[in-house]
């Protein structure tokens, strides 16, 4: 997913032979990629050499080589490129190629992060909140998973709500909370479903709606096991036959729009 990412990045300023190896690996001929991006590597192309590297990690065309990636990840993030940084993250994260450390980990996402990458600074949110090769710190974590989160990351999304609610790293606020999970759940983050839910059940950053609780409970169904099956019967018994058949239709509704 990371190489295809890149591939739409460069396509169009690519030279000829690295363009030749990008579609080739585009289309699944391994062997023609291959060709095309080793020699590039050696003379120092970084999209050649992040290439090689999810190569070698996810055995396109070579078996499977954990070192081999990682010495193809670190050729191309010491030249700065995000996303060999970010992988080579995963790699220390992993202790995939290279010894577990988490430490090397947090740095490697955090020059990632600087660049802009949402799942660099998401990772580092996580590894803050964790105190995994940094000092825990839950308001470094809102902070990261908040720049995230403002592109788009629906797992960011989750956990800075949950942290508005929690009041963890910065102020309780159900309003901002109830704003984040509302965009995580528009990208049909599951998690996110479930707790709009019980927002709209307990009435916490609006006034109570269980319409509105119903429906996400519903899209939510098997994100808490069987709690949200739960949750909708106790609802129903609250509703009216006329509120039940209203929330039933934002669910087909809601599930057509997001088809």
């Amino acid at each position: 997913m990371i190489l295809t990412a890149m591939i739409s990045l460069v396509s169009t300023g690519a030279g000829a032979g690295l363009q030749q190896g990008l579609d080739a690996h585009r289309s699944g001929d391994y062997s023609a990629a291959l060709k095309e991006f080793i020699p590039l590597a050696a003379k120092g192309n970084v999209i050649a050499q992040l290439s090689l590297g999810v190569m070698n990690e996810q055995g396109q065309g070579v078996p499977k080589n954990y070192p081999r990636a990682v010495f193809r990840y670190r050729q191309a993030a010491v030249q700065g490129n995000a996303l060999a940084q970010f992988n080579l993250g995963v790699m220390y994260l992993r202790g995939q190629g290279v010894p577990q450390d988490y430490k090397s980990a947090a740095s490697w996402f955090r020059k990632a992060s600087e660049q802009g990458s949402p799942l660099a600074q998401f990772n580092l949110g996580v590894m803050y909140v964790k105190g995994q090769g940094v000092p825990q710190d839950d308001k470094e974590s809102a902070s990261w998973f908040n720049k995230s989160a403002d592109q788009g990351n629906a797992l960011a999304q989750f956990n800075l709500a949950t942290m508005y609610v929690q009041g963890r790293g910065l102020r309780q606020d159900y309003t901002m909370a109830l704003e984040w999970y509302l965009k995580a759940a528009e990208q049909n983050n599951r998690l996110a479903q479930f707790e709009l839910g019980v927002m709209y059940t307990n009435g916490e950053g609006m006034a109570v709606d269980l319409v509105q609780a119903y429906k996400w409970f519903s899209l939510a169904e098997g994100a808490r096991g069987e709690e949200g099956a739960r949750n909708k019967k106790l609802l129903e018994e609250r509703m009216t036959a006329k509120e039940i058949e209203a929330a039933r239709t934002l669910v087909r509704d809601w599930q057509q729009d997001h088809k």
